[in-house]
């Protein structure tokens, strides 16, 4: 299997459209759509996400953020607002893994070019039972 190697401060910069799908977390999957931004800040960008879904006819707005600090092109770390470790990424294509109290993160990263990439996440574990969170990021 061949390695590709990813400038990730190149790929994590600037706005970003993006689609979400959860299945899992309700009966019916829902539909997530929303826009985020990368900004730079010392030496890390700090991530910006919002945007909308539509549960039982109402529209939902949500937000999130996440820092992301680049050791060097080729290694990223995310971490949560309050600075606890989310999970590294070091290679174009890769399985990542986080662990929540008792739920289990596993996940997927994948950038193939520079204007797209996508995360996938199964959680499992007594808090949060068989989710699965697909997202496509599309730059801007």
């Amino acid at each position: 299997m061949t390695v590709i190697m990813i400038n990730f401060p190149d790929l994590f910069k600037g706005a970003w459209r993006f689609e979400r799908n959860v299945k899992g977390l309700f009966q019916h999957p829902l539909r997530f759509e929303g826009y985020a931004r990368f900004i730079q800040k010392d030496l890390h960008n700090l991530y910006e996400e919002s945007g909308a879904y539509a549960l039982n006819g109402q529209q939902i707005d949500f937000a999130a953020s996440y820092l992301y600090q680049f050791l060097d092109k080729n290694r990223c770390r995310i971490f949560f607002p309050n600075r606890r470790l989310f999970y590294e990424l070091t290679q174009s294509s890769q399985s990542i893994e986080h662990l929540c109290g008792q739920d289990h993160y596993k996940g997927r990263f994948e950038s193939l070019a520079a204007e797209y990439w996508k995360l996938n996440w199964h959680i499992s574990g007594p808090r949060k039972k068989n989710i699965e969170i697909m997202t496509c990021y599309f730059r801007t």
